[in-house]
């Protein structure tokens, strides 16, 4: 048994997945995903490529039935003996797809390669899972079209469901408005 089958079945059996996936991003959005949810009061579980720098740890064992656990969703295969990539052990309940672009050429020949793996993705979301998909990257909105769930996009145009304007990078990071369905920015 792989690590990414044995985590699936046995971390994430009776937790909520949230798998961060994408080509790039995946280890900041799985850290800030885990924090954020932390600031709320959620006791969230957690396995990153990194070491989260405000938990000084790549994973956290911490909650239990029903708790979201965030993991970092890698399109990169599961071990030599399943070629298959690993984010599809983990059995979303809320599936972010940041980004599709041409990775990982030591195990893919080409773009269409990793496409379709993302596609198999799409594929094992059932119908509860809610997907989180960048509404500015055409390949994933491709994608996402094939989701067996909900569908909210982010982004940065006035059609994303949940959308950044006023985007103002400084030394300390970033600040910007935050817009929702039914809210004040």
């Amino acid at each position: 048994m792989s690590f990414p089958q044995a985590f699936g079945d046995l971390f994430l059996e009776g937790r909520v997945p949230v798998v961060i996936a994408g080509t790039h991003g995946k280890t900041t959005t799985t850290s800030l995903t885990t924090w954020l949810l932390h600031g709320a009061g959620a006791r969230p579980g957690m396995l990153v490529g990194g070491v989260h720098r405000n938990f000084d740890a790549a994973y956290l064992l911490q909650g239990g039935a029903g708790d979201p656990f965030v993991v970092e969703g890698d399109e990169y295969d599961t071990a030599y003996f399943d070629k298959g990539p690993k984010f599809l052990h983990y059995r979303p309940a809320i599936c972010v797809l940041n980004n599709i672009e041409f990775d990982h050429a030591d195990i893919y020949d080409d773009l269409d390669e990793i496409i379709e793996n993302f596609d198999r993705l799409m594929d094992v979301l059932g119908p509860e899972t809610v997907l989180l998909a960048n509404l500015d990257d055409p390949l994933v909105m491709q994608r996402a079209a094939r989701a067996g769930g909900r569908v909210v996009t982010y982004g940065f145009g006035a059609d994303a469901t949940l959308r950044a304007t006023d985007v103002q990078p400084d030394a300390d990071g970033c600040t910007f408005t935050f817009h929702r369905p039914g809210a004040a920015p």
